[in-house]
């Protein structure tokens, strides 16, 4: 379920450090890529959804850009 190193992770949130080259999530306008967390992403409710995790669903907290390495956070359900 999750691609990248966890940094931190409880009930309610995760963490994971996302490298350069990663995309937060999927972008349709252009080519693909791969994206911080795995699952399919619902563009009208703006979430993961992860099916095979003890939590089906993941929003994030933030953005980073492609480019970008960083924390990435999502909040989970």
């Amino acid at each position: 379920m999750i691609r990248y190193p966890i940094l931190f992770e409880d009930l309610w949130l995760i963490a994971i450090d996302k490298p350069a080259g990663v995309l937060s999530h999927p972008n349709l306008k252009g080519p693909s890529h791969p994206c911080a967390f795995e699952g399919s992403y619902d563009m009208e409710e703006r979430r993961f959804c992860t099916l095979h995790a003890p939590f089906p669903f993941l929003w994030l907290v933030h953005r980073l850009d492609r480019d970008t390495s960083g924390v990435l956070v999502a909040a989970k359900q």
